[in-house]
């Protein structure tokens, strides 16, 4: 067995006066960061949309210059669209009705779900334009490739001028389900082009040591200015720390000295700024 030092003093964050949240107001979708980040970015990497992309959406609401750049191999047009059919066949079938009558299922349900997943489908394809600058790739990205993952250099590759963009000019937004831990080495070998990330770091419990390992990396050119538990896995046992962290990173040198040597003595969750992932459960307060 490993051996894990469950220690999160190193995860305080520094206090700036100027975050906000951006992305989903009440529950999960939102991530709290600098607003100076927003004003630099030319260039938003979302890896991990699910069903919600309201973070990149209010992004682009407050920076209508920027280019979007998601992927996630789940999800797609072609996705929802089947999801839309199979909403619509499910409310002809035969066992939905037995399902209604046995099993209780609520018919309300079986009726709205295609409008549901109709609406899914629209917003989809509303946002994501290349007229817009607003592009989806259905692909996973981890440190290799195969049918479903590419790596971090082909994201960047896509990015026509990349190499061309000005220093700190990148925002990277990532729920990638574990792969956060395959490539940020990589990512971080592009800090330059970086002003920040929101990162959701998982399974902190059993992957300890490779996680303080890559925020360490992280710190060296950025600072933490934002820690949230998601409540949807709760702590890692006999700790404050939870199993599901949300961590959103600064670049240093956009920072001034006092907000650097800050000492914080912030609650969090932050009131007013932080909101559960899941409603019906309470919020994870965290343990510097």
């Amino acid at each position: 067995m490993r051996f894990h030092n469950y220690i999160f003093s190193g995860f305080k964050p520094k206090v700036v006066s100027d975050l906000i949240r951006i992305g989903n107001q009440e529950t999960d979708g939102g991530y709290l960061i600098s607003k100076r980040q927003i004003g630099l970015t030319k260039v938003l990497i979302g890896l991990g949309i699910n069903y919600d992309w309201s973070f990149e959406a209010d992004f682009k609401a407050r920076n209508e210059g920027v280019s979007i750049y998601c992927y996630d191999f789940s999800v797609g047009k072609s996705i929802y669209r089947k999801g839309f059919l199979l909403s619509v066949l499910n409310i002809l079938s035969p066992n939905t009705y037995a399902n209604m009558l046995f099993r209780k299922l609520k018919p309300r349900t079986v009726i709205t779900q295609p409008l549901t997943e109709l609406k899914t489908l629209t917003r989809f394809n509303n946002f994501f334009k290349p007229s817009n600058n607003n592009f989806f790739f259905q692909s996973g990205v981890s440190d290799h490739r195969s049918s479903i993952f590419i790596t971090i250099e082909d994201v960047f590759s896509k990015i026509g001028n990349f190499d061309n963009l000005p220093e700190n000019s990148v925002f990277i937004k990532m729920d990638i389900e574990s792969s956060e831990y395959d490539i940020l080495e990589d990512i971080i070998k592009h800090q330059s082009k970086i002003n920040g990330l929101a990162i959701e770091f998982h399974n902190t419990k059993q992957l300890w040591n490779e996680f303080n390992y890559l925020v360490d990396e992280l710190k060296k050119y950025f600072e933490i200015i934002h820690v949230h538990g998601n409540n949807c896995c709760g702590y890692v046992p006999d700790t404050q720390i939870p199993n599901l962290v949300e961590i959103t990173f600064l670049k240093r040198n956009l920072m001034d000295s006092q907000e650097i040597n800050s000492k914080n003595s912030n609650q969090y969750p932050l009131a007013n700024l932080d909101k559960p992932n899941m409603p019906k459960k309470p919020d994870l307060k965290l343990s510097f």
